[in-house]
């Protein structure tokens, strides 16, 4: 299992404005991750900053 860090910043790309392509893309990647994470083909790692 690939262990994996996902910045803060992405885990608030879904509540961005999606009207910028590449806004709307990042939120789509951010989603496939998170169905990876969920499958356990990731592994995330979180740091205190998560837990805010």
């Amino acid at each position: 299992m690939k262990v994996i860090y996902l910045d803060v910043c992405t885990y608030c790309r879904p509540f961005d404005n999606q009207d910028a392509l590449r806004i709307r893309l990042e939120m789509e990647a951010f989603y496939l991750i998170l169905q990876h994470i969920q499958h356990n083909h990731y592994q995330p790692v979180v740091s205190p900053v998560h837990l805010k």
